[in-house]
């Protein structure tokens, strides 16, 4: 359970974009949020940590929430079991995420998962429509 008063959330970055994979990902926005609102961000690049020991790094560096568009289920089952809160299928301005993380409203940012024919529909987002 993250502490309401003062945490951080990790998003994985390409560009000001949420990553569309977390475990290739080579920055990170560490957002630093007290009382509910964001105080500090900061860009962290991503050196020698290998996506099974992701977990471990989050610890360390003081994350308690991740939001991130596309992730491998070992590196959540690890997150998950770290007591880190994930949020996944996120995509977007990776500022706005954590924003409307804040706010409550990270769902309208959520990748859509229908299903045909029994497997996932993915979507990209390109120019301003979802394209199959």
């Amino acid at each position: 359970m993250v502490d309401e008063k003062c945490y951080k959330i990790a998003v994985p970055i390409f560009e000001w974009r949420v990553a569309p994979r977390l475990d290739t990902a080579e920055k990170m926005l560490f957002a630093t949020v007290e009382d509910g609102k964001v105080v500090n961000e900061e860009e962290v690049r991503i050196v020698g940590v290998h996506p099974l020991n992701i977990a471990h790094w989050f610890k360390d560096e003081g994350i308690s929430v991740v939001i991130c568009c596309g992730i491998d289920a070992k590196c959540s089952s690890l997150l998950l079991e770290s007591g880190i809160d994930l949020v996944s299928w996120i995509a977007g301005n990776a500022k706005d995420a954590v924003r409307a993380y804040l706010k409550g409203t990270l769902g309208s940012m959520a990748i859509s998962t229908d299903t045909i024919g029994g497997g996932p529909l993915r979507r990209r987002f390109r120019g301003g429509k979802f394209e199959r």
